[in-house]
């Protein structure tokens, strides 16, 4: 399994606007083939800091995703929200996994 990571810093006076559009955002990105899950955060001390973590079955749809789906996807957001934004990314692959 591999996690994907996407934290967004978002200005305060887009946020709301900004929030709508991420969730039609993750919705269109879980159709995509390998994406089983999709969770959004918001830190606990900072409502504009959004984490979006998306659990992927392999490495290999990771690939396809980023080379064939995300300028598209992207690019939405990038032309409504040019400037308003912050984003960081980063992938893990899963080693452990423990549940009570």
């Amino acid at each position: 399994m591999i996690l994907y990571e996407v934290s967004i810093k978002v200005d305060m006076d887009v946020l709301e606007p900004y929030m709508d559009w991420l969730e039609d955002h993750v919705q269109q990105i879980l159709k995509i083939d390998g994406f089983s899950k999709a969770e959004v955060w918001c830190d606990k001390d900072k409502n504009n800091e959004i984490i979006c973590h998306y659990h992927l079955e392999t490495e290999k749809h990771l690939e396809d995703y980023i080379n064939n789906h995300a300028p598209s996807l992207r690019s939405d957001g990038m032309k409504k929200f040019e400037g308003k934004f912050v984003i960081n990314r980063r992938t893990a692959r899963l080693i452990s996994r423990w549940s009570r």
